[in-house]
């Protein structure tokens, strides 16, 4: 979906940018709330939304580290204020399908972006239930 710019797919659409302290962060979400329109949807059971984040930041004239050489997605169960985020799972391109995902629970999704300056920040969280 992404690498057609989403024009088959559709999807929401949210651009937020973030400037001081010398830098400037750039975070895009992309939400799909009708999954017929992906492939291999019989593989996702129960799944209701998909969504992707991708993240830039900028120092100065260059963007710090250089380019995002991974993703991890986090997420936790939204309920419990205290709860830990867990490791879902690390990609190397801005795409992950996850599974094995806990069922009729509200949980909050996040995505941290790596390079070789280490982690960055992590995204503002999307929540879902499925």
């Amino acid at each position: 979906a992404k690498t057609a710019n989403f024009r088959s797919v559709p999807a929401t659409y949210h651009e937020q940018t973030d400037v001081g302290h010398g830098r400037v962060e750039v975070r895009r979400y992309w939400l799909v709330n009708d999954i017929s329109t992906l492939p291999k949807t019989q593989n996702w059971s129960g799944l209701q939304s998909v969504a992707m984040i991708e993240s830039e930041r900028h120092q100065g004239s260059h963007t710090t580290g250089g380019k995002v050489t991974a993703y991890k997605v986090v997420f936790r169960e939204r309920a419990v204020e205290s709860s830990d985020w867990n490791n879902e799972g690390t990609a190397l391109s801005p795409e992950l399908t996850l599974t094995g995902q806990p069922q009729g629970k509200e949980l909050e999704y996040g995505v941290v972006a790596m390079n070789k300056a280490g982690e960055g920040e992590m995204s503002n969280t999307v929540i879902a239930t499925l």
